[in-house]
């Protein structure tokens, strides 16, 4: 993803949402082959579950790295700030 945006919170951020958008269709699936509503609703907080957690993983704990004239820098707290 750095190949693509130096700052990759917005990418990931969609990415995220249209993943987890997806991830609930076989939900609505088996809710309308007959599953009980309690248990689709379980899946559905796991999607979201893990989105909550895939998404701060990617921003905050991978390194991101910064576009310099000579190639990458790593980055830093106070420059993904900014």
């Amino acid at each position: 993803m750095t190949l693509a945006s130096s700052q990759a919170r917005r990418p990931f951020l969609l990415l995220t949402t249209v993943v987890t958008i997806v991830g609930f269709a076989p939900d609505a699936w088996i809710l309308y082959e007959g599953q009980s509503p309690e248990a689709v609703l379980v899946l559905i907080a796991m999607h979201v579950a893990l989105a909550l957690i895939t998404y701060p993983a990617l921003v905050f704990i991978a390194p991101q790295q910064l576009k310099t004239g000579a190639g990458y820098a790593p980055a830093t707290r106070s420059t993904l700030t900014q």
